[in-house]
């Protein structure tokens, strides 16, 4: 009789061990993301409107020369830099980064352009919620992925222009926690983006 018990404990600890294992890794894994997203769905804007123009009147520029590309971003946000091969650069508006800008810049050839980070069968354990559509901006067309789960949002922006790939993020984590001012200028920051060449 012990025998018999044994052989059905042990499948069931292997079992457990492996639960552990994959949860641990998808946790070690959303941990080390820059990440933290924001809702975007339906508020782009044209960058052209008066209302963002006043809005963002009083904002900091940054020009990537080597990108071909600037976007505006409030005075009171922080950035951080990161070049290579691939290059980023991320704007901060949370002193505990839980509200962040990026925009990745990559060879088109990279891959990064085709990429669905959620992509990985995980939406029924996460509850996570993910809409892809085509969203045309400035006279650009952009493939777009936003993705919802519990207090967190995220706005994705592809598009392969001047022979790079541009991978632009919106992120918010503890959404109920984020102050509505910056939810709002984290919205408006996508409407300033534009390619300088």
């Amino acid at each position: 009789m012990k025998n018999k018990q044994r052989g059905f404990i042990v499948p069931i600890l292997i079992a457990l061990i492996a639960l552990m294992a994959v949860g641990g890794g998808v946790y070690v894994y959303n941990q080390n993301k820059i990440e933290m997203p924001v809702d975007m769905t339906n508020q782009v804007q044209n960058t052209n409107t008066q209302n963002n123009s006043i809005a963002t009147s009083d904002w900091k520029i940054y020009l990537n020369n080597e990108g071909f590309y600037e976007f505006s971003y409030p005075k009171y946000a922080t950035t951080s830099f990161a070049g290579s091969v691939i290059s980023e650069i991320a704007v901060f508006l949370t002193k505990d980064r839980y509200a962040s800008f990026t925009v990745t810049t990559s060879p088109n050839d990279s891959g990064l352009c085709k990429s669905n980070p959620y992509d990985y069968g995980l939406s029924n354990i996460t509850n996570r919620k993910v809409v892809e559509n085509n969203i045309e901006e400035d006279g650009n067309r952009y493939r777009h992925l936003s993705m919802t789960e519990k207090d967190s949002q995220e706005e994705r922006y592809y598009i392969i222009k001047n022979n790079f790939c541009y991978m632009i993020v919106e992120r918010m984590i503890y959404s109920d926690k984020i102050d509505s001012q910056v939810k709002s200028d984290l919205s408006q920051i996508f409407t300033t983006f534009k390619f300088t060449k």
